[in-house]
């Protein structure tokens, strides 16, 4: 879950989102954002880039950042191979095409829909408490 600032009110907003890929090294997670880059949260975090991100228990702060499009079509390409089924299913739903896990879709679904860097901001991550 993505817990950012609305562009105009400046209140907090939450939206959940599926992880493309999870960086082990740097911690890094990578969400698409769909409708062509018009979802409000991508709008929001245009706006303001500091975020705070649920996965799981975990709790962080993170910067986002849009990944440049020969990183993004590589992302891309190895969740259509990994995941083929969601894949097509999320293209057509995004974009309404269902695209295929071969790298000419991938390249076609990297310029449609951008793709989001959550770095966190520290190595300290704290965990949720149960309610």
């Amino acid at each position: 879950m993505l817990t950012h600032l609305g562009r105009k009110s400046g209140l907090p907003r939450e939206v959940v989102l599926e992880v493309v890929q999870h960086d082990f090294e740097t911690g890094s997670y990578f969400v698409a954002a769909g409708w062509r880059g018009k979802a409000d949260w991508f709008k929001n975090i245009q706006s303001n880039p500091e975020v705070q991100v649920m996965v799981g228990t975990r709790i962080f702060k993170a910067e986002t950042s849009v990944v440049q499009m020969a990183e993004a079509v590589s992302i891309f390409h190895l969740y259509a191979r990994c995941h083929p089924f969601a894949f097509r299913g999320l293209s057509y739903l995004m974009m309404g095409e269902m695209l295929q896990p071969v790298q000419y879709d991938c390249f076609w679904f990297a310029h449609s829909v951008p793709l989001v860097r959550l770095t966190p901001s520290h190595l300290n991550l704290t965990r949720k408490e149960d309610d």
